[in-house]
Formats: C-alpha cells, sequence, structure tokens
C-alpha cells in the first residue's frame, strides 16, 4: 500500500511504499520497479519472467496485465529477446495480424476470383505491390468483371513489367486451383505462403518483425490442420470463416 510519510505534512511529495500483506516467505507480494521508459520495463519484466521460470514456475501461470495493447509490440519484443514464449490475447486480435489478413485474402480469392476486396488486397499488398493507378486501369474495362480484366493486362495497362506479375499471378491461381481439388487446406495454404513469394517477402523483414509474421503463419497453418481433423468434410471457405470469427 502506498502511505504517506511521517514527513509528509511538512513535503508533500515525500511518500513510501510499504508491503501490506507479505507472502510465506516474509517478503512483499507486490514489487514496484521505476523504469525510464517503456522499452527499460519490458526488459525489466522480461527478466523477472525469465527468473520466475527458473525458480519452477509455470508459463501457464504467468500473465502480463495492461490497460491496453497499443505498445504491446515493446513488450513482444523483449519477451522474444529473452527467449520466453508468449501468447497475446485480447486487443489486436491474430486475424488482425497484417500476414494473417493477407493470407486470409489469397485463400478467399482461390476460393472465389470474384471476391473484390480480397482481390484487390492480394494484388495491392506484397508480394504483388501494384499500385492505385494500375488498379484503377484494370478497372476500367467496360462490362468486364475485375477478376476478368486480369487477362487483359497488357492491353490495358501498358507496361510490361507489371502484366508480368499479373500474369504470374494467374499461374500462380491456376496452380493453387489444382491443388485444391487434391491436397487438403494445409498443403494448399503452405504452398500458397511458397509458391506466391510471401515468405520471402516475409524474411526480407526487420528480424523482429520477420520472427512475429513467421509465428503468426505457422500458427495460421497448424490452425489448418487442426480444422480438417475436427472438419473433414468442410471446405476452404469454411476454414477462412473459422479464421475469421474464432479469433
Amino acid at each position: 500500500s502506498i502511505v504517506q510519510d511521517e514527513k509528509f505534512l511538512r513535503q508533500s511529495d515525500d511518500i513510501r511504499l510499504e508491503a501490506e500483506k507479505l507472502g510465506m516467505a516474509e517478503e512483499a507480494r507486490v514489487t514496484l520497479y521505476d523504469a525510464n521508459s517503456r522499452e527499460q520495463e519490458a526488459e525489466i519484466i522480461a527478466q523477472e519472467i525469465a527468473n520466475i521460470l527458473g525458480a519452477g514456475v509455470e508459463l501457464d501461470d504467468i500473465a502480463i496485465l495492461m490497460r491496453s495493447l497499443n505498445r504491446v509490440k515493446i513488450y513482444e519484443d523483449a519477451l522474444r529477446k529473452a527467449q520466453i514464449p508468449y501468447r497475446t490475447v485480447g486487443g489486436t486480435g491474430f486475424y488482425d495480424r497484417q500476414e494473417i489478413r493477407d493470407i486470409l485474402a489469397y485463400l478467399r480469392v482461390i476460393d472465389n476470383p470474384f471476391d473484390m476486396s480480397a482481390l484487390i488486397r492480394t494484388l495491392k499488398r506484397p508480394p504483388m505491390g501494384l499500385n492505385d493507378f494500375s488498379l484503377y486501369r484494370l478497372r476500367s474495362k467496360d462490362k468486364t468483371e475485375f477478376f476478368d480484366s486480369l487477362s487483359y493486362a497488357d492491353e490495358l495497362l501498358q507496361d510490361p513489367e507489371t502484366a508480368s506479375r499479373i500474369g504470374k499471378f494467374l499461374h500462380l491461381l491456376d496452380e493453387m486451383w489444382e491443388i485444391m481439388g487434391q491436397g487438403s487446406i494445409f498443403y494448399l495454404a503452405s504452398q500458397l505462403v511458397e509458391r506466391s513469394g510471401y515468405l520471402k517477402y516475409v524474411h526480407g523483414m526487420p528480424p523482429d518483425d520477420r520472427e512475429r509474421s513467421l509465428a503468426n503463419i505457422r500458427q495460421l497453418l497448424r490452425m489448418a490442420t487442426s480444422f480438417e481433423r475436427q472438419h473433414s468434410f468442410d471446405g476452404l471457405r469454411a476454414f477462412v470463416q473459422h479464421v475469421q470469427f474464432s479469433t
């Protein structure tokens, strides 16, 4: 508890901390640390967790409670640096992670190439990276579905490099459709991240972002395996909805 020092009446800013309740070892149950920054605070927390893990406490018995997850990355980085496994719950959910939304957009396009929002995301985000002007030109073909207009990229864009990327994208979809008719959702998703160049894109990220993204991709693939085990007769669309609504 925070109590007033005997000199409080004379110096209003002089406050001391005392343990209100003691543990079995007659030590304070709550410890106060004064950190100069969030980064330092995160390092202190990670070190304390490492200490209590070394004393035999289980990971499942440890939690970091935060009023907001706006700065959660700082604490995740500190835990990862200390090689402490963790799981973030609440706030920015698994589905809201950039790489998960990217891969699910690809899967939605594979399931339905006329899904406009998913198709635009796959084209705008890396590794495709089309700009707004190119998307506008592709959209300008009269009475043609946006996906169908991709076949006219050479004519509409007059940009050989971008048209070549779109051609590779269409070829990728052909490969994924063939896999979808033969293999599992896990195999489809794992081949997708490899053949699309998405893994190469992730490996080009800064180290901390790379490790976080790779961990999330591995988690998504594990979810695919678990989903197929429990819902053997459901397809790709059901899996995408499962990820969206269960995380």
